[in-house]
């Protein structure tokens, strides 16, 4: 008797469709996992996901995304076009956030920055590292166009001339924190350490470390003194907040560069230093014993290029003749650092977080 359903033929009717469902339901992923590029490969599993143009899309197997993220694009994006969407290393997205490239932008999100449920983030827009975005934010690059022919309709405006309108950025530092349902428009720049109170509406760049809240968003008080020094330790505390970007600045990681004498650079980095009369910069660092291979160094200051050294594993030294054109004023975006120098340093032939900064001067 346990055995009669092998006789009967509904069990193998109900054996096919199960087989043959489990069949299709396996031919589907194999083409989603097909159409994926490669290095989005480790998405493959999330049904929840909305990725639209995955060619643009570069996220990290170490990030996480939350139930539902829609990372969407327009369809009529040309092949040369370099709009791309970048997740850097533990970077998370709660659920229902919702990411948009547009054309000729580049939407980057810094690594172990977070922002959660139905916050909206499209266009030309950076979020630096280390940043902590609540819920229900909305950032955007673009505009409508309403003044190109006034009696039409916006839509229209929209159609004919929106492609001649400049394209403008959104800049976010490292180490914001952006509280509830914080609108913040096309064309700003929030500075490293900056925070932002629930509601704000930023129509204007926020200078480091200040703390803003109101409609429209103004400065209450500030959480350090952006002070710049002439010469930057990788050993005081009190200097951190002047390697601006592209550093592992957390104190787990600092914990154990300090150990070497450094704070480690990713490639792309910035420090900023005091104005003050100097004819030389000098950069001491240190390049990881692990890193068997030589890398070059290029400095920029205030936008000047320097010539480039190379360096080789362990220790190094360089110093170099600055021209006095970097003291005079010149154009830098945000407008909020022209007081200072801005020294940005770039390397190559080396992974990323493979050299230290000991020291940096100016004198």
């Amino acid at each position: 008797m346990r055995y009669l359903f092998l006789f009967n033929w509904r069990f193998y009717r109900y054996l096919t469709v199960c087989t043959m469902g489990a069949l299709r339901r396996l031919v589907s992923r194999y083409k989603i996992i097909e159409q994926l590029p490669p290095h989005l490969r480790h998405l493959s599993r999330r049904n929840d996901l909305v990725l639209e143009a995955p060619e643009r899309l570069h996220i990290s197997p170490k990030s996480s995304l939350g139930k539902g993220v829609i990372i969407g694009a327009p369809g009529n994006l040309p092949p040369g076009d370099p709009a791309r969407l970048e997740i850097s290393e533990g970077a998370f997205l709660g659920t229902g956030v919702e990411l948009g490239l547009a054309p000729q932008s580049i939407l980057s999100i810094g690594r172990d920055t977070s922002m959660h449920r139905g916050t909206v983030v499209l266009g030309n827009v950076q979020i630096g590292c280390n940043c902590i975005l609540s819920y229900n934010i909305f950032i955007a690059s673009g505009n409508h166009v309403i003044g190109a022919k006034a009696p039409w309709l916006i839509k229209d405006q929209d159609e004919n001339y929106l492609q001649d309108q400049p394209i403008e950025r959104v800049i976010i530092g490292d180490d914001v924190w952006i509280g509830w349902g914080v609108f913040i428009k096309s064309g700003v720049t929030i500075g490293k350490g900056a925070i932002i109170g629930a509601n704000a509406v930023v129509t204007r760049d926020i200078e480091p470390y200040a703390i803003c809240a109101g409609n429209p968003a103004a400065p209450l008080s500030k959480r350090l003194e952006f002070n710049p020094h002439a010469m930057l330790s990788a050993l005081l505390d009190d200097d951190l907040p002047y390697f601006y970007s592209g550093f592992r600045d957390d104190q787990q990681t600092l914990h154990s560069s300090r150990k070497q004498g450094v704070i480690w650079a990713d490639c792309n980095s910035q420090v900023i230093l005091s104005r003050s009369p100097a004819s030389t910069l000098k950069l001491s660092g240190l390049v990881d014993a692990h890193q068997q291979a030589s890398g070059t160094i290029t400095l920029r200051v205030n936008g000047l290029p320097l010539p480039s050294f190379n360096v080789r594993t362990g220790a190094f030294e360089h110093t170099v003749d600055v021209p006095i054109e970097i003291f005079s004023a010149m154009p830098s975006v945000p407008k909020f650092l022209d007081p200072f120098i801005q020294v940005h340093i770039n390397y190559e032939g080396l992974p990323a977080f493979s050299m230290g900064i000991v020291e940096i001067s100016l004198g």
